[in-house]
């Protein structure tokens, strides 16, 4: 749209502001008391060119509240900041991949076996140890519910050794075995 050039400085105002400038009728008219804007020498008219360049010299965006060369600015810098966070990301990803590919990490699945191996183990050395345990337990405390303090210090230092065979680094054999039901069973 081709605007032609204004006789009134309200008709500067009424097409800055309907470009999006944030300026009020007092503002415009000291910029041109202070000699900001100027009507065109000749013809006495403020050209379209001239007004523009005032306000993306001396205007903030309605929008934003910047000037444009603060928008531009903020602009770049979100731009680098981006860019930066983008650098900083595939730079993560490229360490953890680095870190998969030498072995760093235990795969889900085999972690799940692992978990499972060990609850496996821990389960048959509890019931094991109650097992094993069970008469010299029956004999500490022959049927005297007075010796229960004795039984329970008994059953936790039980407990914690096999805890702490549990808790070790050492690897665990377990074999799982699929059970397969059979129609009509």
């Amino acid at each position: 749209m081709i605007v032609p050039p204004f006789k009134k400085k309200i008709d500067v105002l009424a097409y800055l502001v309907s470009e999006g400038w944030q300026i009020s009728k007092t503002a415009l008219y000291d910029a041109c008391t202070d000699g900001f804007l100027r009507p065109d020498k000749r013809s006495g008219l403020y050209e379209k060119a001239a007004i523009d360049r005032y306000a993306k010299k001396k205007l903030r965006r309605q929008e934003t509240g910047q000037k444009l060369d603060e928008e531009r600015e903020e602009r770049s810098k979100r731009r680098e900041e981006a860019e930066v966070r983008k650098v900083e990301a595939q730079a993560a990803k490229a360490e953890h991949e680095l870190a998969a590919l030498e072995g760093k990490f235990i795969p889900r699945a085999d972690l799940d076996l692992e978990l499972a191996s060990r609850a496996v183990v821990f389960d048959a050395g509890l019931r094991s140890m109650i097992q094993a345990q069970a008469p010299a337990l029956i004999e500490l405390v022959g049927g005297d519910q007075a010796k229960i303090p004795d039984l329970i210090e008994a059953m936790g230092a039980a407990t914690a050794a096999l805890l702490s065979d549990y808790a070790t680094t050492a690897r665990f054999q377990v074999v799982f075995k699929e059970i397969r039901e059979v129609d009509g069973e």
